[in-house]
C-alpha cells in the first residue's frame, strides 16, 4: 500500500470583509439556526455597504482627479 500525501494552502485572511463577532452564546447550544442565520445576512449586507461606499469614494476621487486636469 502506497502512502497518500495530502498538500493544502496556506491560509489568506481576507481583511477585505467583516466576518462578523463570536459571542459566548453561540457556544450554549440554544441558539437557533435561524438566530445564526439572521447575523450572518446581516454581516454581509454590512460588507455590502462598505463595498458600495468604497467603489462611491473611489468613483468621485476619480472624478475630482479628472477635472483638475482639465
Amino acid at each position: 500500500m502506497t502512502a497518500q500525501k495530502f498538500t493544502t494552502k496556506t491560509y489568506q485572511t481576507d481583511h477585505s470583509t467583516f466576518g462578523g463577532k463570536i459571542y459566548d452564546y453561540d457556544y450554549n447550544g440554544k441558539t437557533s439556526m435561524c438566530d445564526i442565520a439572521s447575523r450572518i445576512e446581516s454581516d454581509w449586507k454590512f460588507d455590502k455597504k462598505c463595498r458600495h461606499s468604497f467603489e462611491r469614494r473611489n468613483q468621485h476621487g476619480t472624478e475630482r482627479h479628472l477635472h483638475t486636469i482639465h
